[in-house]
């Protein structure tokens, strides 16, 4: 009896062990994850990692500056709309502190610094609005993260969201005038494998 007492006494001990560390390693295992706070309350959760993925734009424009500054404009339109639509269905949700750094990006996109600059480098340098919109950003992404204030060096991440927004907008249009000229060739060659012939249009 007493031998089964010591046995049961050993394997409690082996249990109690083994829960510890298991909680051991699951604090040694926790990561910690800094970032931009829009909401000051708790949530728990399953957290899933965003990874950004880096824009990589090419500076050849079959087009001339004044069609590359057309096409930013019309990004550039399309990105305030967005962020003027986020602004408003998030002080609904999260107030308006919280939503205002939605207007701090479309002030950016209103900035004579900014827009000179995207300009200048279109026409001095002939490259596509992608490019041009690219390099201001990590220009002024580089000149906000060197200021001393911590208020302006936060601007450098700003900076580099707003301008994503609108290379996203760039790029998708690209994509699907691309695929509208694909389709039209393709339609061409069905009727010409069809009838023998090319339409005029």
């Amino acid at each position: 009896m007493r031998e089964a007492h010591i046995k049961e006494s050993a394997l409690r001990r082996l249990k109690s062990a083994g829960r510890f560390a298991a909680r051991e390693r699951m604090w040694t295992d926790v990561k910690a994850a800094t970032g931009k706070s829009i909401w000051d309350g708790i949530a728990i959760g399953r957290l899933r990692w965003f990874q950004k993925r880096e824009v990589q734009a090419q500076s050849i424009s079959g087009l001339t500056p004044e069609e590359e500054l057309e096409r930013f404009e019309q990004a550039r339109a399309r990105a305030q709309a967005q962020l003027r639509s986020l602004h408003e269905s998030a002080v609904g949700e999260v107030g308006e502190d919280n939503a205002a750094i939605f207007e701090i990006h479309q002030m950016m996109l209103e900035d004579l610094d900014y827009l000179e600059s995207i300009e200048n480098i279109i026409r001095t340098q002939e490259v596509n609005a992608e490019f041009a919109v690219a390099t201001t950003a990590d220009n002024f992404a580089e000149m906000f993260a060197a200021m001393d204030d911590a208020y302006m060096q936060g601007r450098a991440a700003d900076v580099k969201d707003v301008s994503e927004r609108v290379l996203d907008i760039l790029m998708i249009a690209k994509y699907l005038e691309r695929i509208g000229d694909h389709a039209v060739n393709i339609a061409q060659w069905v009727e010409y494998s069809l009838t023998g012939q090319h339409s005029e249009d």
